[in-house]
């Protein structure tokens, strides 16, 4: 504060405060990385009457909270360097609260929503069909309350497909025959999995009637670029093709028992491919009842994203659960450590059995 006036040790400054000071001035607390986008590239915030405001970087996203303060503040009018005439310190205006920020993570119920009824099937040519709904970016953007940045990484997620400057979702069942049918080209060619070619497959599959671009959009959703090789070449991603085979069999109207669904899935996936438990952290669920361990889906993407309800699904499905078995349910509502410690201390109550043991959590 003694910088902020010019105050060297021992000085007095005096204080002005005019009779018609201003209280409509809306404070907002800032961090480096907010005022950096406010002052360079903007900031938006996004809210409705149903949902509470966020704001919103390109990178990030912010819960804003409105907070009271017991003590006036007071804005203070910067002083001219060498004015002599001027009040030491002149006040020019008064709040009595401040907008509180928190990130978060981008909040996408709203874009699930515009996509449970946007599976689309696509014409021949790979366009999509008169009348489906599709959004441009700009559209998703203004309704979804997430930054640019996060919520091209949800469409990422969502496997959503850009058509003539319009998203949408593919229609799963085409996914999962491209997938399959890559699967299949790759072993009747002779390519290996980690050094695939892209447009060798989608001028093989074209064949089969499916236009280049659908096929190079599905590749990409089960594969990564190649290291050191040109940007033709894709490797297989090992876990996302082992998970589509287990999401065919949980999808199956039986009760899996571990071990069968375990031998089962070995099978299913392609050769040379080793699905592991780890894969199904956040997709699928094990329950113990005596000796028998049966396994069910339970996705974190299907669970609300609310966080009350979100809990309120886990403990209906699992009344204690593991930090290590809860955490894959919770990174897509926590950005940091931090906020899901957060999570944790407002929604569930953690507990031993006796010390030493592991700590569990169960609803409050």
């Amino acid at each position: 504060m003694a910088a902020l006036l010019q105050l060297g040790q021992g000085d007095v400054a005096k204080i002005f405060m005019p009779g018609d000071l201003r209280k409509d001035l809306q404070l907002l607390e800032a961090d480096e990385h907010v005022l950096t986008s406010l002052l360079e590239e903007g900031v938006s915030i996004k809210g409705s009457s149903r949902t509470d405001a966020v704001l919103t970087t390109r990178t990030a996203t912010f819960a804003l909270k409105h907070v009271e303060t017991t003590n006036a503040l007071l804005l203070i009018k910067p002083r001219r360097d060498g004015c002599q005439t001027e009040p030491d310190v002149r006040i020019t205006a008064s709040a009595a609260n401040h907008w509180e920020l928190t990130q978060v993570s981008g909040r996408f119920e709203t874009l699930d929503a515009l996509f449970l009824r946007c599976d689309v099937t696509l014409d021949a040519a790979g366009a999509l069909i008169e009348g489906m709904p599709s959004f441009t970016f700009q559209e998703l953007l203004e309704r979804v309350q997430a930054s640019p940045a996060e919520l091209l990484s949800a469409l990422q997620r969502l496997g959503a497909y850009e058509v003539e400057g319009r998203w949408t979702v593919l229609d799963s069942a085409v996914q999962d025959t491209v997938l399959e049918l890559i699967l299949l080209t790759a072993v009747q060619h002779g390519w290996n999995l980690s050094t695939l070619p892209s447009q060798e497959m989608a001028a093989a599959l074209q064949g089969d009637d499916f236009e280049p671009r659908v096929v190079l959009h599905c590749l990409s959703l089960y594969s990564t670029p190649t290291e050191g090789c040109d940007e033709n070449t894709r490797s297989i991603d090992e876990k996302k093709v082992c998970l589509h085979y287990a999401n065919k069999l949980l999808h199956e109207p039986r009760k899996w028992p571990l071990d069968d669904f375990m031998s089962r899935w070995t099978e299913c996936v392609p050769e040379d491919m080793c699905p592991t438990m780890d894969m199904l952290e956040g997709f699928a669920l094990v329950s113990t009842a005596g000796d028998e361990a049966t396994i069910k889906l339970f996705t974190a993407s299907a669970l609300p994203r609310d966080p009350p309800t979100r809990f309120a699904e886990l403990f209906k499905a699992r009344q204690r659960w593991e930090y290590a078995d809860l955490l894959p349910y919770l990174t897509d509502l926590a950005a940091d450590q931090a906020a899901t410690e957060g999570l944790l201390l407002s929604f569930a109550r953690a507990s031993q059995a006796q010390p030493g043991a592991l700590v569990t959590y169960s609803a409050r």
